[in-house]
């Protein structure tokens, strides 16, 4: 095929140009060069048997490839890195064939640009896509166990207030036992104690609410936790 031999023509200076012009700018960076080598030689078994999805695997490998910043970036690297392949290539056979070969050659070279144009693009916004997912559920695990340890530190703080919570109220029941049975009662006293009931019995109800609300994080049946009396505070 005389297309092929055109190709094969522009090996050495086109693997030479796209090194020296493209290793600063593209993703591939140190393995450059090996990495073009291949795409040249695929791009020539894709000239030679008219199909240009020989270039799939390697057009593959480079969206894999792409680090966490170029995959966190809303515009291609590699569809760039492809259109200035084609530029070096369209330069390339100006200067080292006649108009006619470089135009024979270009002819059967755009279909397949154009082929792996499209593959890569599909190939990077699968790679995008995947990198998202993860990210996702790594936010995911990272919430869930915020959610337990949110839940345990509710669970923790109820069980550790029920005791002081007792003795307050024990505290409170002698000291109105002792004032009313020596008679020594103070003007308001008795509204103070009362307040001081009537406080330990609202921390009762958030103790309680907040033991269900752990029980409720545990997808355990909110019924059965407030008929399970060693759960709560009687």
């Amino acid at each position: 095929m005389d297309e092929l031999i055109l190709l094969k023509t522009i090996r050495n200076p086109w693997l030479n140009r796209a090194t020296q012009s493209l290793a600063h700018g593209s993703g591939l960076r140190d393995n450059l060069r090996p990495q073009l080598e291949r795409f040249f030689e695929l791009l020539e078994q894709a000239v030679e048997t008219g199909d240009a999805s020989w270039l799939d695997s390697i057009l593959q490998v480079w969206a894999t490839s792409l680090t966490e910043s170029e995959l966190e970036n809303s515009w291609s690297n590699l569809t760039a890195f492809l259109r200035d392949l084609l530029t070096l290539t369209f330069e390339i056979s100006r200067e080292t064939l006649t108009e006619g070969q470089a135009l024979a050659l270009m002819g059967v070279l755009l279909p397949v640009f154009a082929h792996a144009s499209q593959r890569i693009a599909q190939y990077e916004m699968e790679a995008k896509v995947t990198y998202i997912s993860n990210q996702l559920t790594q936010v995911r695990q990272t919430l869930e166990r915020l959610d337990r340890s949110k839940s345990d530190f509710i669970a923790i703080a109820a069980h550790e207030l029920k005791t002081p919570l007792t003795l307050i109220e024990g505290y409170a029941a002698i000291l109105r036992e002792s004032m009313e049975s020596q008679k020594i009662a103070t003007p308001g006293s008795s509204e103070l104690l009362t307040g001081i009931s009537s406080g330990t019995h609202r921390l009762h109800d958030i103790i309680n609410d907040m033991i269900d609300v752990s029980m409720i994080d545990n997808n355990l049946d909110r019924k059965s936790t407030r008929l399970n009396s060693s759960h709560r505070i009687r």
